[in-house]
């Protein structure tokens, strides 16, 4: 069983809305409506036809046996401009002494931030559930094979990749941060603001506390849960550290959910990034550990692929040869994973 991915195209309206369905993502919406129109940007982004800031990549995992839409994952060009700031509360360290008691704290403060010239933020990652534990690890593959497309395109990202992970929730499935916090500010419920959100973020910096909420006037509960990331999330949060990000210290407004960021240059896969014309296996017997991209042609194709470091071979699958019939193999890039 092979895999491939590619960018979305508009006939995968029904299998992405059908994906998206199984998980509740923001940036991913089970929305038939809006899901079309992301397709249609991403189209728009891959062919360079609208401004730069504006781009919205959708890269799909495809089941080459049942030819069946199985993942995706996406990026965003820029995540914070001046007509859609992106805010985020940065979690500072404030300290206070007496010196008539002879005693000083060291307090945790949210501090809420407003940003107008956004990073590049990567999310949207989906892997159908039956695909799951599969000895192919898809949801590596298309985690990471978009950092092939920005390393071979850098003048279309920011300087720095941000990815917002899911975080902790109740066993009633609520936000521990909004319930406590959000809600009281704005009056809504998390789903409302949730909603709202996706309009209008205006209501964020209207609303909620600008001079800053310190950590110890909330409940244990929620301090012990902020920015911590759900068990679901742990792999992800994982394999993104172990290519150069990290926790920088902010969180989600809304449900206190941590930030990892990184230097675009610094990702490994970027930096490893290199030209290298790929063999075929006639076995097809492939130890994946690296991944290959090829834009020549009909456009971006994404694959997993065998490098010999000894040799300073990279292989693909025998059975991956037809897709490069309308490219040029010198055209390949690769990157050890």
């Amino acid at each position: 069983m092979s895999f491939y991915a590619r960018p979305v195209q508009s006939e995968d309206l029904q299998d992405l809305l059908g994906l998206a369905e199984q998980f509740n993502l923001l940036n991913l919406p089970a929305n038939e409506n809006i899901l079309k129109e992301k397709i249609e940007r991403s189209i728009k982004s891959f062919k360079s036809e609208i401004p730069k800031e504006a781009r919205e990549y959708i890269f799909v995992l495809v089941d080459v046996e049942d030819n069946l839409l199985v993942g995706c994952s996406l990026i965003l060009a820029k995540h914070g401009t001046p007509e859609v700031p992106h805010y985020y509360f940065k979690v500072d360290r404030r300290e206070r002494v007496s010196e008539d008691l002879g005693i000083g704290f060291i307090h945790h403060v949210l501090q809420l931030n407003e940003e107008t010239n956004g990073p590049s933020e990567i999310g949207g990652l989906l892997v159908n559930p039956k695909y799951r534990g599969h000895k192919s690890k898809l949801g590596k593959f298309i985690s990471l094979v978009r950092f092939l497309y920005i390393a071979k395109n850098p003048q279309y990202f920011q300087k720095e990749i941000l990815c917002e992970f899911a975080p902790r929730l109740s066993e009633e499935g609520k936000s521990y941060l909004w319930e406590e916090l959000g809600r009281k500010f704005t009056g809504l419920t998390y789903e409302e603001a949730d909603r709202l959100s996706l309009k209008n973020k205006g209501f964020i910096r209207q609303l909620f506390p600008i001079e800053g909420v310190y950590l110890n006037l909330l409940s244990p509960e929620v301090r012990m849960n902020l920015g911590k990331v759900s068990q679901q999330t742990e792999p992800a949060k994982h394999l993104l550290s172990s290519i150069g990000f990290s926790y920088k210290g902010e969180i989600d407004p809304f449900d206190g959910g941590p930030h990892f960021k990184c230097e675009k240059q610094e990702i490994s896969l970027i930096k490893n990034f290199r030209k290298m014309k790929p063999q075929f296996k006639q076995d097809n017997e492939i130890q994946f550990n690296a991944l290959l991209m090829n834009d020549s042609g009909e456009g971006f194709l994404g694959l997993q692929a065998e490098y010999d470091e000894e040799k300073d071979e990279l292989y693909l699958a025998n059975d991956m040869r037809e897709y490069f019939n309308n490219k040029d193999l010198q055209e390949s890039y690769f990157s050890k994973i």
